[in-house]
């Protein structure tokens, strides 16, 4: 196997724990605050709306959406990572580095693949590759494919990489002969892909997502597949561009993606990465 990004794996252990611990207090003191709140508004609402001065010079609430906000602030145990970018960005190669396991996934020139998939981790014995029909109900599955005898002693990286690439490639390959814009297409792109495998990375506790990149000119499926998911996860996004100047098509997608994420950027941090 593949040696991931060299980096002190404990001290990666150690912040993803205390981040961990640090949501989970966060999450406790939000339900206190939202709990008082309510019970204070029901004692001086009246007394409040008629008092036109402290209303509108005393800003003592959050408004509507900070509100909606905090109702939905739930935590999840694992750090959620989407890597954005366009094609040929360099997405593939920095998820690869990150994983550890060769070059597993289908890569190329201009558009690959335009379905979402997860990494996620997993002991040899169940790794496995599930197909989800949508990018957020993880409670439709369509298709499982058992992975673990890619992950036995006995295989050799070139083996193990040659065998995950085959399978893999079946399900993330864009069907030939569909139109972007067809139903055929949308249906296929709508599904998520989740890969689970033993990466001593993913095991740290990350979920890694590898998004498609997106003009205008593309299929409307493809910008919908990542708000839900930033709706539902709310990751820390990666944005991959190609060179230090910043090239056209990658400036373009960055912009496409917050005219798509418009309503999800409050709260969401993006970080760039030139590869």
């Amino acid at each position: 196997m593949a040696q991931p990004l060299a980096v002190d794996i404990d001290k990666i252990k150690s912040i993803i724990q205390s981040n961990n611990s640090i949501k989970k207090s966060t999450q406790t003191c939000v339900r206190q605050f939202l709990d008082l709140q309510a019970r204070f508004l029901e004692e001086v609402d009246t007394v409040y709306h008629r008092l036109d001065t402290v209303e509108h010079v005393a800003d003592i609430f959050p408004d509507e959406e900070k509100k909606s906000i905090l109702n939905e602030f739930g935590p999840l145990e694992q750090v959620q990572l989407a890597v954005c970018g366009y094609n040929s960005s360099g997405k593939t190669s920095f998820i690869h580095e990150l994983l550890g396991y060769g070059d597993f996934l289908p890569a190329g020139e201009g558009a690959v693949t335009a379905r979402i998939v997860k990494f996620s981790y997993a002991p040899p014995e169940d790794a496995c590759l599930i197909k989800y029909s949508t990018v957020v109900d993880y409670t439709k599955v369509e298709d499982q494919v058992d992975l673990s005898n890619c992950f036995k002693d006995n295989k050799t990286a070139k083996t193990r990489t040659k065998t995950l690439r085959t399978i893999i490639k079946k399900h993330l390959g864009r069907p030939e002969g569909f139109d972007g814009n067809s139903d055929e297409f949308v249906h296929w792109a709508k599904s998520l892909i989740e890969i689970r495998i033993p990466s001593p990375t993913l095991e740290l506790g990350l979920h890694v997502y590898d998004t498609p990149g997106f003009l205008s000119s593309d299929a409307p499926v493809l910008r919908e597949n990542l708000l839900a998911l930033v709706a539902s996860v709310r990751p820390t996004l990666v944005f991959l561009y190609d060179n230090a100047t910043v090239s056209d098509d990658s400036r373009k997608c960055y912009e496409q993606l917050k005219v798509a994420l418009h309503s999800q950027l409050l709260g969401v941090d993006i970080f760039f990465l030139n590869m």
